[in-house]
């Protein structure tokens, strides 16, 4: 009798076939923790930037109101001095701008279009209202109340 060593064509295509299901699922689940990362990251960015915006304009820094405009061509927050992003003292933008993959949507301000603008000493606005920003791993709705505080939905696609 006479015994051969190794692996047949079909032993092989089949384990082939097997590793390459499973490198399929590995790398789309890494594509969608990456996508999820980023979208927490941008999250968490304009959050603190709404924030920043309302301290600044509590603590009446250069004695000027603070805002931020909401940029959806270019899916940017931009934190501004002034009394609106129109009459805004233009070298004093910070722009922060989202992750790749990540954009602006649902743009809803009260009264102003795409700025929120906090008033001195009380960090209060009247421009009430939310925004999304969204990528395929989900979304985050953002409400800014009259009181200038942030409350954040986060929605699964």
């Amino acid at each position: 009798m006479h015994l051969k060593k190794g692996f047949t064509l079909i032993e092989l295509i089949v384990v082939m076939g097997i590793i390459t299901i499973f490198s399929g699922l590995v790398l789309t689940s890494l594509n969608l923790t990456n996508g999820h990362s980023q979208l927490k990251t941008s999250f968490q960015n304009t959050k603190n930037f709404i924030q920043r915006a309302k301290i600044e304009a509590s603590l009446r820094q250069n004695n000027e109101r603070r805002g931020i405009y909401i940029d959806t061509s270019n899916n940017d927050i931009i934190l501004y001095s002034g009394t609106s992003y129109a009459t805004r003292v233009t070298n004093s933008e910070t722009v922060n701008s989202l992750a790749p993959g990540v954009h602006i949507s649902s743009v809803l301000i009260a009264g102003s279009g795409d700025d929120i603008n906090f008033l001195q000493r009380t960090g209060e606005t009247s421009n009430t209202g939310s925004f999304t920003i969204y990528n395929d791993s989900g979304s985050y709705q953002f409400q800014i109340n009259s009181n200038g505080s942030i409350e954040a939905t986060y929605f699964s696609p």
